[in-house]
């Protein structure tokens, strides 16, 4: 017959003398009652605006001298598996402005150390805005300082298994994307592919996987305007993206004036591929409209 946890429990009991078992007693009560005062304790300092405030300068001032540049958040909150970011900056290094969010929140599920997987139920960025620059004289973009260091970084940490981050959904609100070439001049009459600004971004991303350098998601309800006058009042696809692909299926586009629809993929040796678009990435799918 299997012999129960309660069982071995009594066993132990049943040859210790009295005083000794009170003693252990004694002592599992009191580490107990430490540990939840300690727990207690924590969550009451992480919850202590003052703690919060030297935590995240703390960590501001590190990740400023790792990238050499300005990184800076003027207001954070937690409360149990939820993070609050307000006012995010972070420059590139050349000084000007590469992210800016005014509100960024975070709704953690969970974190399984063994499979590392990070779960998010919702992430919420408002008044996000991510300026990608090229500067002339300098290969590449302004973005590709970070992408080398969480590379580098990743790559000290031997693991055969990849970091994976599962997130239900990711809400942005009056958001804004912004690529200039700053190397070439600016045609303002018309859609420019060297200079594009789109403001007032909204939407969903639902069920969103990430793992390595691998992306899902699906697009939901997004919505959006270029500065060129290009109006999206609505988009829905099927976002696949990585080291040598970006697809985009089952697209559903809507204008003021049209209606389009269809499937798209962007081919590339790699992502540094995208500096040379025009000759280093080849575009595949059929897209029809009315």
């Amino acid at each position: 017959f299997p012999v129960t946890i309660f069982q071995v429990f009594r066993f132990i009991l049943q040859r210790l003398n009295k005083k000794t078992g009170i003693q252990i007693l004694r002592a599992g009560i009191f580490i107990f009652s430490l540990l939840v005062t300690l727990m207690a304790g924590l969550y009451i300092l992480l919850n202590s605006k003052p703690v919060q405030t030297v935590v995240i300068s703390k960590i501001c001032d590190y990740y400023s001298k790792e990238l050499k540049t300005e990184v800076f958040i003027r207001g954070f909150e937690y409360n149990w598996l939820t993070f609050e970011f307000k006012r995010v900056w972070v420059n590139d290094q050349k000084g000007d402005s590469l992210l800016r969010v005014r509100n960024l929140k975070l709704e953690v599920d969970g974190f399984d150390f063994i499979n590392r997987q990070l779960v998010i139920g919702k992430i919420g960025l408002e008044a996000g805005r991510l300026n990608i620059k090229k500067y002339p004289g300098i290969k590449g973009l302004n973005v590709d300082f970070l992408r080398r260091y969480f590379t580098k970084k990743s790559k000290k940490k031997k693991s055969n298994k990849p970091f994976r981050v599962d997130v239900h959904e990711v809400a942005l609100r009056h958001c804004g994307f912004s690529y200039s070439d700053l190397r070439k001049r600016r045609n303002i009459r018309e859609l420019d592919p060297s200079y594009i600004h789109f403001y007032d971004i909204n939407g969903k991303l639902e069920q969103l996987n990430l793992i390595g350098d691998s992306l899902h998601a699906y697009i939901r309800q997004a919505n959006m305007k270029e500065a060129c006058g290009l109006n999206i009042l609505d988009m829905n696809s099927i976002l696949s993206a990585g080291s040598q692909i970006l697809d985009l299926k089952q697209i559903l586009l809507q204008t003021p004036h049209s209606r389009i629809k269809g499937d798209l993929a962007f081919i590339y040796s790699d992502w540094e591929k995208f500096e040379e678009f025009e000759d280093s990435v080849k575009m595949h799918g059929i897209v029809t409209g009315k």
